[in-house]
């Protein structure tokens, strides 16, 4: 599963970033990569920061991370395909300290290689710390912040009856929705973002539609947000042909309705009207027909 199967902008780099010994030669090679963000830190005209990007720029080209021109300008080499991999643009990179990096890159480039489940790490935090080239100790303090800025979720895994841990299961989130990459990739990889984006809402905000006619709202439509389950109507909706949004005032989260089934999927899936043969049939069929009758089938 890749990240433009989810719709999530991405930008590709070497695994070699791992191998860098500065946080600064992290972010300007992530900014050279892809241009994510801007790097106010080393673009500022202070003599200080001149001699910082100079060092820089002199241990990515140490690396082979970059070629200089004459006038001394940056490019990002060609990447071998042994060594790629890709991370989101949108996670707040420059907020992050020189471990926490390394961790979060190092999580995505292994689930390049990660079949089911999607987006995710299995095993030791002495593996990981392997990988990512830092302590245990930093590890831990790494995944800790990781998951105060929504970026993951960590579960012990213990055996039944069991209170020794054998392992830390990582799983990656989508940061503006929380939702897990491994439910979103659930999502697409069974097709049901081919159901059309009304449809996507009344299944997944189904315990919390509060209508007397149906989903007849197009635009502008408040509800309780399923999410933080706060009282007042600080969920809104939108979707139309062209947009396809919702946003809840309380909890700050927001995405599309893709995102949204994949919050609910322990509703969604779980559920015995929710008949995915049914939905998977109607994929083959592809009829506006067979819309209707999936609809009613899982709707009521």
């Amino acid at each position: 599963m890749k990240l433009f199967e989810l719709g999530i902008p991405y930008l590709k780099l070497s695994t070699d970033i791992l191998h860098l010994h500065s946080r600064a030669s992290v972010l300007e090679l992530l900014r050279l990569y892809g241009g994510a963000f801007a790097l106010n830190s080393l673009q500022r005209g202070t003599p200080y920061t001149h001699r910082r990007r100079r060092e820089t720029l002199a241990e990515l080209a140490q690396r082979e991370l970059v070629s200089l021109d004459d006038k001394g300008t940056p490019e990002a080499t060609a990447i071998p395909a042994n060594k790629l991999a890709e991370i989101p643009t949108h996670l707040p990179w420059d907020e992050l300290s020189l471990a926490e990096l390394r961790v979060c890159i190092a999580l995505y480039a292994s689930a390049k290689h990660q079949r089911a489940p999607y987006f995710s790490w299995e095993g030791r935090r002495d593996k990981l710390a392997k990988v990512a080239r830092v302590s245990r100790q930093a590890v831990g303090a790494a995944l800790a912040e990781l998951a105060n800025k929504g970026i993951l979720k960590t579960k012990s895994l213990r055996e039944a009856g069991s209170r020794w841990t054998h392992g830390t299961l990582i799983q990656l989130l989508d940061v503006a929705s929380g939702a897990s990459l491994n439910d979103l990739g659930w999502f697409f990889r069974n097709r049901v973002n081919e159901l059309d984006v009304l449809t996507r809402y009344r299944l997944a905000l189904k315990p919390q539609l509060d209508y007397v006619h149906g989903f007849t709202a197009d635009s502008g439509m408040r509800l309780t947000c399923p999410l933080c389950l706060n009282p007042d109507r600080t969920f809104r909706v939108t979707a139309t042909d062209t947009a396809d949004a919702w946003k809840c005032f309380a909890c700050s989260r927001s995405g599309d309705s893709a995102k949204l089934c994949a919050l609910r999927s322990f509703q969604l899936w779980k559920e015995p009207e929710f008949d995915l043969t049914a939905i998977r049939a109607y994929m083959g069929a592809g009829t506006q027909h067979g819309l209707q009758e999936i609809t009613n089938a899982c709707i009521g």
